[in-house]
């Protein structure tokens, strides 16, 4: 009797755990891509959010762009993941410094600061190139960008 009674609280609490990690949380996330595999290592980042610094390293992207074997970095590198339920607009600053000279054309230091409405959004993407500068992609306004066509 002992012995189905602890079988039985097992399952269950293991069934209970499934199911609080299967609701969907607020969670908000801010990626940052400066290239695929041609600029990991070369850029170091940093960003704040809400005048609060939330990450600072290294520009790594496991994504083979030739291939595309590793999906998980395909949109950029992840620097930032909150709960958002308490905010409706962050101020985001971005640092991107390049640590050769072929990122926007030699310079080594980019900054963008801005304000950015995130409450009926999951993530938004920031993307630096030296042909573009500096875009911002969201599932609302740019659907298509976070869409994977293989």
């Amino acid at each position: 009797m002992k012995t189905r009674i602890f079988i039985f609280v097992t399952i269950f609490t293991v069934l209970m755990g499934c199911v609080e990690h299967s609701i969907p949380k607020n969670d908000f996330m801010i990626l940052v891509s400066t290239g695929f595999k041609e600029r990991t290592g070369k850029d170091y980042i940093k960003c704040w959010v809400n005048d609060s610094l939330v990450f600072k390293g290294m520009y790594i992207n496991k994504t083979n762009d030739q291939e595309l074997i590793y999906y998980e970095d395909w949109i950029g590198m992840e620097v930032a993941c909150f709960d958002k339920s308490e905010y409706d607009s962050l101020k985001i600053k971005i640092r991107v410094i390049a640590l050769d000279t072929v990122l926007y054309r030699g310079k080594k230091v980019i900054d963008s600061t801005f304000r950015y409405r995130i409450d009926n959004i999951p993530n938004i993407a920031i993307s630096c190139s030296s042909s573009a500068g500096i875009l911002l992609w969201d599932t609302l306004r740019t659907p298509d960008y976070f869409w994977l066509e293989y």
